[in-house]
């Protein structure tokens, strides 16, 4: 494994690693209010994640925002989605703390794995990446929420932006579907959650007798590469059979690679085109086998 595959295999492990001490000190940070800094990020992130990923206490994080906000390194605003939600964003100047940070922790991993042979940091490779795979395994309870919940309006506002930025064409929100419009179609609004967090969202929505529409499905890109989509794909598929499916089909857009490649290998296959949506360049379905029943107990004997 190349050098810089395996460093981002060990921060990817252990997101937790810290810059060391003296690039704190040269920012007059504590650790606190670098992790703080750190988790979130040059995209900003909802204070609630903040406070879920790094699970601290909420007056400990509010004292940490507080102090960068003083120093500019740090914008808390309301979010416009939901008025009892926080965001928080970096400044010019908190960016470049960022960076600095980022940079210093890169390092100190690379210091370290210099130190090692070739042969050990391929059992180290080998060893994080068993891990990694294990935690895909089971990682990540999956529910279903009320698609007007605030969760399910921030996963669907996320996911309506990232298409607005992907497609060419852009993409307007108020395509998504609408928690009016699958309730009435007795469907269903899953999402994924770390540490109560949801870091992504799907939908199945029946159609004709049948048949289970699949739509909106998303991932955080922060969760990207674990399995996740993969996981929630089955999820779906599972609730689709589970009232009575034989069938699933997806559209999606030819500049969604990753989601094309997805389906590809999940069992579905290329059927032409359906449905009206303007952005779809392939379509997809995949059979359903039916939900396995109980095996009954042995029958008792006549007497």
């Amino acid at each position: 494994m190349e050098e810089a595959d395996l460093e981002r295999l060990v921060r990817r492990t252990f997101p937790g690693l810290d810059a060391p001490d003296q690039a704190r000190a040269d920012r007059a940070l504590t650790l606190t209010q670098a992790r703080v800094l750190g988790e979130i990020g040059p995209g900003g992130s909802p204070v609630a994640r903040v406070r879920a990923h790094l699970a601290i206490d909420a007056g400990q994080l509010s004292r940490a925002l507080r102090v960068l906000e003083a120093r500019r390194l740090v914008r808390v605003r309301r979010d416009p989605r939901d008025a009892r939600a926080r965001h928080a964003e970096l400044t010019g100047a908190g960016r470049r703390s960022w960076d600095a940070l980022d940079q210093a922790a890169g390092a100190g991993v690379r210091t370290v794995l210099g130190r090692w042979t070739p042969e050990q940091r391929d059992r180290l490779a080998a060893l994080l990446g068993e891990v990694d795979r294990s935690g895909e395994a089971g990682w990540g309870a999956i529910g279903e929420v009320d698609p007007a919940s605030g969760e399910a309006r921030r996963c669907l506002a996320a996911y309506g932006a990232e298409l607005d930025q992907r497609f060419p064409e852009g993409f307007d929100a108020a395509e998504l579907v609408a928690p009016g419009a699958l309730r009435a179609a007795g469907g269903a609004f899953l999402v994924v959650r770390e540490a109560g967090w949801a870091i992504a969202c799907g939908i199945a929505r029946p159609q004709e007798r049948g048949i289970v529409e699949l739509k909106h499905l998303w991932v955080d890109p922060d969760h990207r590469g674990r399995g996740v989509a993969r996981r929630l794909l089955g999820a779906l598929e599972d609730w689709a059979r589970h009232h009575g499916a034989r069938q699933v089909r997806l559209d999606t857009h030819a500049s969604l690679r990753e989601a094309v490649g997805l389906y590809q290998t999940s069992g579905y296959h290329e059927v032409p085109a359906f449905g009206d949506n303007p952005h779809a360049h392939h379509w997809f379905v995949k059979e359903l086998a039916a939900p396995r029943r109980r095996a009954r107990g042995p029958s008792r004997p006549a007497t």
